[in-house]
């Protein structure tokens, strides 16, 4: 390093009176090294005022959008005021100080680069603090308990600052106060998530003389919310408990919140209003059972109907699950068309004996053993075997086959068919012979 002159070292100190004047009263602690040293640079730059300023500024800008102003606020502020006193020199440079605008500027930018060494020392020191505060901004606490947050921060930043200014040790000692503050906020904001709900209810509860008309409910739903909020505060990182105590809470609060609005009606209804009351409620106990077993239920003191579709609703669920059976109109079947018609051939009767004739009235058409289809009629047995609405385009597109395999099924059922239809056509003739023959005898 160069050894400073005499004179220099005059200059220099009376520079860093003004400087450090022109700060604010909270400086960080290496304020007096960054002066030093600035004052040094300074005087063997080869850089413009201007040119230094702007540096100064764009490296402000940087160092905000990475988020070091939170962890290291005076350092950015005190770098703030040095750029404006270096652009106040420039226009007014003082008399007694050479070169007074470019050690501003080149001080702030000091200041912004110890910013990321000192933003490290606090995430090292603060680190569980820093952890709290991501749970709490998890946990939208900023917007659920806006005052007990705030008072967070502002204690978080005082810490940091004492850090900045360089009393690491009472910066430690001052967290220990802030943990339990974050702790207290964060129970705050639980409650607030998780018991708002039941709070509102149980305080509505009260407004209708809940302990008047339902005291018996309104004394559970006090000791379950008491129980829950206890619960929270003892046990706030369970997250699942918690949530459980909330639930149990609310239900307490909102029944007897409903119960004291129906027991209230109840205790001031006349007889044929008490009447109207029970059958309605009859009523839906019998839409209950009606729609589980489809009969209607016997009547009965209201417990006992309650009692009877519970077993119902138990029965039902013992029961094994049946599978559905698949639709007729989902089974796939082919139905070949027949390319010509089919001729079957007519085949003789055998000669009657001798002496025997034909009953009276009973003419035989021989075109009945005739059987000929045409292309687009079908036997018997091929609508049999097709779907009633599914055509065999349609149920070949339904298929995953290839056409290769897709046309040996309709060659096969083609030849099943015609082997058919010529069974019974022959077995139609051989029917009516013996028919003819009997009569005969």
């Amino acid at each position: 390093m160069t050894k400073l002159s005499i004179s220099k070292k005059i200059i220099l100190a009376s520079s860093l009176t003004v400087l450090l004047s022109a700060c604010a009263s909270n400086q960080v602690a290496i304020s007096e090294s960054v002066q030093q040293k600035s004052a040094q640079a300074a005087s063997q730059s080869t850089f413009t005022p201007e040119q230094a300023i702007d540096e100064a500024e764009e490296k402000l800008l940087v160092a905000k959008k990475k988020g070091v102003e939170f962890f290291s606020p005076l350092h950015l502020r005190q770098a703030e005021e040095s750029i404006a006193l270096a652009r106040e020199y420039l226009t007014a440079p003082p008399s007694d100080i050479k070169n007074a605008s470019l050690m501003s500027a080149i001080a702030a930018q000091k200041y912004i680069e110890n910013a990321y060494e000192n933003k490290k020392k606090v995430e090292g020191n603060l680190r569980e603090s820093l952890k709290n505060l991501d749970i709490l901004e998890s946990l939208n606490a900023p917007a659920l308990v806006p005052d007990q947050y705030q008072d967070v921060m502002e204690s978080l930043n005082d810490i940091i600052q004492e850090i900045e200014q360089g009393n690491v040790a009472d910066a430690k000692k001052s967290e220990v106060d802030l943990l339990e503050d974050m702790a207290d906020t964060e129970i705050s904001t639980l409650k607030v998530t998780h018991l708002n709900e039941a709070v509102s209810f149980f305080e509505r509860a009260s407004d209708i003389d809940a302990d008047e008309y339902a005291e018996l409910s309104y004394e559970k739903a006090e000791a379950k919310l008491e129980a829950s909020t206890s619960f929270i505060e003892k046990n706030y990182r369970d997250r699942e408990g918690v949530k459980a105590a909330g639930i149990d809470a609310l239900l307490a609060t909102k029944k007897a919140y409903f119960v004291a609005i129906e027991a209230e009606r109840t205790v001031k209804m006349k007889p044929e209003e008490a009447e109207k009351h029970v059958l309605k409620v009859m009523e839906l106990l019998n839409n209950i059972h009606l729609a589980t077993s489809g009969q209607d239920i016997e009547p009965e003191k209201l417990f006992n109907q309650s009692e009877v579709i519970i077993d119902l609703i138990k029965e039902l669920k013992k029961a094994p699950v049946q599978k559905p059976e698949l639709p007729a109109s989902q089974i796939q079947t082919f139905a070949a068309p027949r390319s010509e018609p089919l001729v079957i051939e007519t085949l003789e009767a055998p000669a009657l004996p001798a002496g025997h004739k034909p009953l009276e009235g009973l003419e035989v058409d021989s075109s009945a053993t005739d059987i000929s289809l045409r292309k687009d009629e079908d036997s018997f047995d091929a609508i049999e075997v097709a779907s009633d609405s599914t055509t065999l385009e349609e149920q070949q597109n339904n298929v995953n086959t290839t056409p290769e395999s897709t046309q040996a099924v309709i060659d096969n059922t083609q030849a099943n068919l015609n082997s058919n239809e010529a069974v019974d056509a022959v077995d139609a003739v051989d029917s009516l012979t013996d028919q003819t023959s009997d009569q005969g005898r």
